[in-house]
């Protein structure tokens, strides 16, 4: 038996917010390699790991540019529920301040942690599925199913 068990919609085209904020009073430098000290500014209750993911791009209003929303780096690794770390040889491309939200294109890894908050379980292996689609609101849908 297949059941549905979370239906995640995004409106389309990205970059797409992901409730994940810079939590660093003096902000951080561009070119910072270090680890990114992050939270969820509206809930608290956010693990980065959910969310974002080693190798996914990264974006950010950039405030030196009029608040254009900008490629700030990949992130190369998250060490914890609250770090981020843009370490690929350039580190951040423009300085980012406290409390400012980072944005990701694909949000299929943030989807999937959001099913998973929901039930669903990645654990099922090969009986589970996913599908995406466009919605006819233009939105781009992942539903997650499970075959019990």
């Amino acid at each position: 038996m297949v059941g549905t068990i979370a239906t995640i919609r995004f409106p389309g085209p990205g970059p797409y917010a992901t409730k994940v904020f810079i939590n660093n009073a003096s902000g951080y430098a561009a070119t910072t390699t270090s680890a990114l000290t992050v939270d969820d500014t509206i809930r608290s209750t956010l693990d980065v790991r959910n969310v974002i993911a080693v190798a996914q791009d990264v974006y950010a209003k950039n405030s030196a540019n009029g608040d254009a929303m900008e490629f700030l780096g990949s992130c190369t690794a998250v060490g914890s529920g609250t770090a981020i770390t843009f370490n690929d040889g350039t580190g951040l491309r423009f300085a980012v301040v406290d409390n400012q939200e980072l944005y990701v294109s694909d949000p299929s890894f943030m989807a999937q942690g959001l099913a998973e908050v929901s039930g669903y379980t990645a654990a099922g292996g090969a009986t589970d599925l996913v599908t995406t689609c466009w919605s006819p609101r233009n939105e781009l849908c992942y539903t997650f199913m499970g075959r019990t």
